[in-house]
């Protein structure tokens, strides 16, 4: 077999190629399990995957397909007759990867699911304003409120845009219908759930209906997926220096890792807005032995901005 490469450079300059760590998985952040009950007149039980709103409809009366219709071109749904059951099918699943776990609201209470252990963000909507408010005080729990929407179209639709999109967007006043049927109609009803956190959609005449608030635990609803993002990539960031440049246990070393890290992260997270501030500072870890250094992460809340308090001067006093 030929070599086209030159002799005189393989000769000069023997070079070894080697295998960096590649970069960590990040697309699962963007999955999303529903937890469903089927249909009375279908037999489908544990998780099944969908790439078909037709597919969806023939098997649940859940309005999850909104997902899709809002972009997502893949959703999972683990079905059960009670949360406990849903909940030993997650459990028990190894397969599947997310962030976000939907409750439908054909399950009309979720205080079972707001106790469960967890590492994603979870979702339900209630027509009931005081049940949404309960919900939306729990960690990462992202509860929607709509006295006229029984069936969560609004919640789907949110999250259908918000895991569809390239980036992390809060989505300030995204439109979700057209047609008035849904959303908050008065100013006092929408003034309560924002101060609670509770995300919901505002109706106006002139803008139709339009996302007031989306909220997880208090917290803007990027926050957790920036945050575990940040986390992930630091994690991938690090295990790519040390299958690249071998590092020694020497507080040289430890800082050229710390410069390697923030130029990076500043790069993934300042740069592109994602997040104010973000510090991480690394030195050895002489508690362990000569084998770690220790890393602190210091990263800003994202915060996002969806109202404004205006002061508003009618008459200007010339000289003031």
């Amino acid at each position: 077999m030929a070599n086209n490469e030159s002799l005189l450079l393989n000769f000069v300059v023997p070079t070894t190629i080697r295998d960096v760590a590649p970069s960590a998985d990040l697309s699962w952040l963007k999955n999303v399990m529903v937890i469903a009950k089927p249909k009375s007149s279908v037999s489908v039980e544990g998780i099944k995957d969908y790439t078909s709103i037709a597919a969806v409809k023939e098997d649940t009366d859940s309005k999850c397909f909104e997902l899709m219709e809002m972009g997502m071109s893949k959703i999972s749904v683990c079905y059960g007759a009670t949360l406990a059951a849903a909940k030993a099918v997650l459990d028990a699943d190894s397969s599947h990867r997310y962030m976000t776990v939907l409750v439908d609201p054909a399950f009309d209470d979720i205080t079972e699911a707001l106790s469960w252990a967890r590492d994603y963000v979870l979702g339900w909507q209630s027509s009931t304003k005081a049940d949404a408010i309960e919900a939306a005080a729990a960690k990462d729990v992202c509860a929607f409120n709509d006295p006229n929407d029984a069936n969560g179209i609004l919640m789907y639709r949110s999250f259908g845009l918000f895991l569809s999109q390239n980036t992390w967007k809060d989505l300030q006043l995204a439109r979700l219908d057209d047609t008035n049927a849904y959303g908050i109609t008065d100013l006092g009803t929408a003034n309560e759930l924002f101060a609670a956190g509770v995300s919901f959609a505002l109706t106006d005449q002139e803008y139709k209906t339009c996302l007031a608030l989306f909220a997880a635990g208090g917290k803007t609803i990027t926050a957790p997926y920036i945050l575990r993002q940040a986390k992930i990539q630091t994690q991938s960031l690090f295990v790519q220096y040390l299958s690249l440049r071998n590092p020694k246990w020497t507080r040289r070393e430890a800082g050229m890792i710390e410069s390697y890290l923030n130029n990076n992260l500043d790069q993934i997270f300042v740069q592109t807005g994602l997040a104010n501030e973000l510090r991480l500072v690394v030195d050895l870890d002489v508690t362990e032995g000569d084998w770690y250094v220790a890393g602190v992460l210091q990263v800003e809340k994202p915060k996002a901005i969806w109202r404004m308090k205006l002061d508003f001067y009618q008459d200007i006093v010339e000289g003031v």
